[in-house]
């Protein structure tokens, strides 16, 4: 077995040579200065195109393309997640087909990297990488509003302790600029390694373990207020931490505290307990972490408030994004209630991890000790603006967006700034652009001589669809000024200033022998059932008829179309579910080009009159071979290539090869590369370590060892061959 693979993506780079020569002015199409790229009229004229392409794809690799999940019974769609997913397929009238959006995406993103377009779909996410334990957060502070100005402050309550930072006879150094008081957190014994079942288990012998300490952290819903007998934590003159420590005892309750006499009451001070829990995380939190917090909180507090709001909208942020990827993240301490992905906020009362700069100033904070470090968002890595999808701040709008249409993006708060502006200023018009699609895709309809046949695989449990996800440096970006550098960009290190998205996002075919031994089946039919899925592909060798209709195209984009549907010979488009498994080749023929005359059509000729609705048919040469087309491609034949078929066949090649020259020869030759089977020389599945058999575990081991800038590894950007991977 070789230790070489391909990633099952790479990427077709954004091109430098952008000139932009056919992208429309935003000006020009505010004031409806649109030339032929409209929808109000129809335009004639030797280079303005009217008509319908029509094209048969046939698979090449079992392909699964995925329906809607009607399953409207509750019960039964509770028992389905206790058992294996099966995928229903997209049909019409009960035979297999391929939705128009499928066909458009397909199309539509080789056109939008060919003619190096602006993206037209890209979730803006915010980047981050979970902090290593040398980088976690010591000091806890509360949350507090400011009678002032009513915005949430932090109230620093205890030092960053062992290992973090602070133990007897260390200097205070910055902390004396916030800490005029300092104060230790005290460390709750409460739980033990499970010896059984492995992770954690609570320790019925420890404070945490008695019943009736079973108690919610401090927060905005739970203020309960504990006691406990404290040593003496000061500065010295020096500015050296001075403790004297007291015998170690348990917290008690303000019940308990307040049935005592006066005299033993003094040797108690008041605090919160700050508890993470362990329910339902067991074996997800170290087995280190035995212990819980008692932090010291008096009631008139000789620590300022401190302003927090910048890493308080970082922090609130990150987990808004993080909440949107897993719902159990960030933990929360226990009790706190759980809230929306979308609407997570801290609140006052509630418990923070944070830390401070020289000057005192709070600049990081988190629910946990060790959270996660802002990367930036995905936008801020582009270095042209104009790639990204069409928003506000675009000044030209690019050739595919003209051709499949577009809407402006907005975040829902500059949405409203928007709206609310546009009431004040009704002469300002300042609703959302857009632009419908000059392309219409039918459905891909299943051949008639399929008809009847057997062209179902028999079902099949596919392997875990689990990639890994961007930022993934080592695959996903490249060195902004050595973007040929063979060292491994470590996440911690990503930096929009240094570094730039590969490129557009495209799957590798994978070879015949990994086809024929069926790569997409999973081995393991009996563990992690709810992350796999049963389907039914449809076989290789099936064939589809579809078809796009087009208005007012220009020589241009009737060639970034021809191009985008058939960019050489041998090149063949992905399609459906599966595509990092295996499934999903197919190739595409152009099989007739049918034109419509709208000068002859609506002025000329009797409308009712032969030939129709399409002035004249072309069909490509060579490519029925017999086959026959659905009734509804009427005049569409193989025929005898007279001189006018063959005159008309051999302009409909220039003006594809007319827009191929445009393309600059990076992306020309990704594109070739990615989409041809042959050129793919090694296994193609995501990396995995040399010891690793199964492709389904553990898939992170290879990204860890990869973070070594010695011995990890960088996905090359594709020159001359489809750069390949090595396991470590």
């Amino acid at each position: 077995m070789t230790n070489l693979f391909h990633n099952p993506y790479h990427f077709i780079p954004y091109s430098k040579d952008n000139s932009k020569e056919h992208w429309l002015d935003i000006e020009k199409f505010k004031h409806r200065q649109l030339d032929h790229k409209t929808h109000s009229r129809y335009l004639s004229g030797n280079d303005i195109f009217h008509g319908r392409l029509v094209c048969r794809l046939t698979t090449e690799s079992p392909i699964f393309i995925g329906g809607v999940d009607d399953t409207d019974d509750a019960d039964e769609k509770k028992s389905s997640e206790n058992s294996i997913r099966t995928c229903p397929p997209f049909e019409i009238d009960g035979e297999r087909a391929i939705p128009p959006s499928t066909l458009r995406g397909l199309i539509s993103s080789i056109a939008e990297a060919a003619s190096n377009s602006s993206l037209r779909v890209m979730e803006d996410c915010l980047f981050s990488r979970r902090k290593a334990m040398n980088e976690a957060l010591g000091a806890v502070g509360l949350l507090k509003k400011d009678k002032k100005d009513g915005k949430l402050k932090l109230l620093p309550l205890t030092l960053p302790v062992f290992p973090f930072g602070f133990q007897e006879g260390v200097r205070g150094g910055k902390w004396e600029r916030i800490f005029t008081q300092p104060a230790l957190p005290v460390h709750l014994k409460g739980y033990k390694k499970d010896e059984k079942n492995g992770g954690l288990e609570i320790d019925a012998e420890s404070f945490l373990g008695k019943n009736e300490n079973d108690r919610d952290s401090f927060s905005h819903s739970n203020q309960e207020y504990w006691y406990i007998k404290l040593g003496n934590v000061s500065w010295d003159r020096n500015g050296i931490l001075q403790i004297k420590k007291v015998p170690q005892n348990d917290p008690i309750t303000q019940q308990a505290y307040e049935k005592y006499p006066e005299e033993k009451k003094g040797a108690y001070s008041r605090g919160i307990l700050r508890i993470l829990g362990i329910k339902d995380r067991e074996k997800e939190i170290p087995e280190k972490k035995t212990k819980e917090l008692f932090l010291p909180l008096p009631e008139e507090s000789p620590n300022k408030l401190l302003s927090i709001d910048k890493p308080l909208a970082l922090f609130e942020k990150l987990a808004r994004e993080r909440a949107k990827k897993d719902k159990k993240y960030p933990f929360l301490p226990k009790g706190r209630k759980e809230e929306e992905a979308e609407s997570f906020a801290l609140r006052e009362n509630d418990l923070v991890y944070f830390t401070i700069n020289d000057n005192g100033e709070v600049t990081e904070l988190a629910v946990s000790s060790i959270w996660r470090q802002d990367l930036g968002m995905l936008y801020e890595f582009f270095e042209d603006k104009e790639l990204l999808p069409f928003n506000c701040k675009r000044e030209k709008i690019s050739p595919a967006e003209l051709l499949f249409g577009f809407v402006e993006q907005r975040d829902k708060k500059k949405g409203k700034e928007k709206k609310e502006k546009e009431k004040e200023d009704k002469k300002e018009d300042t609703s959302a652009l857009s632009f419908s699609s000059r392309l219409r895709f039918s459905y891909g309809r299943l051949a008639a001589e399929e008809k009847g046949k057997d062209i179902l695989e028999p079902p099949v449990l596919l392997k875990i669809l689990d990639s890994p996800k961007p930022p993934s440096p080592a695959l996903y970006f490249t060195a902004r000024n050595n973007p040929n550098n063979s060292g491994p960009i470590i996440k911690k290190s990503l930096k929009p200033a240094l570094h730039k998205p590969q490129g557009r996002k495209f799957y590798l075919h994978h070879r015949r022998e990994e086809l024929e031994q069926k790569f997409w089946e999973t081995a393991d039919k009996e563990n992690r059932l709810k992350q796999k899925v049963r389907i039914t592909p449809i076989k290789s060798g099936v064939s589809f008829w579809f078809h796009i209709d087009f208005d007012n195209l220009s020589r241009y984009e009737l060639g970034m179309l021809l191009y985008a549907l058939s960019p050489t010979s041998s090149f063949r488009h992905k399609i459906g579910m599966g595509k990092p498994l295996g499934l999903g080749t197919v190739y595409i023929q152009p099989v007739a080009l049918q034109e419509i005359d709208r000068q002859k059509r609506y002025c000329d000729d009797d409308i009712f009159s032969p030939p129709g609705r399409y002035s004249s048919t072309t069909v490509f040469p060579g490519v029925l071979n017999g086959d026959i087309p659905p009734a509804c491609y009427s005049g569409i034949r193989e025929g005898e290539a007279d001189q006018t078929i063959m005159e008309r066949q051999q302009q409909l090649e220039t003006i594809k090869e007319e827009f191929t020259s445009t393309i600059p020869r990076e992306i020309r030759n990704a594109l070739a590369l990615i989409g041809d089977p042959e050129k793919v020389r090694y296994p193609v599945h995501y990396p995995l370590q040399e010891s690793q058999t199964n492709y389904e575990d553990e898939g992170f081991k290879w990204f860890v060892e990869n973070e070594n800038p010695q011995k990890g590894q960088q996905l090359s950007p594709i020159d001359k061959d489809i750069p390949y991977l090595k396991r470590n």
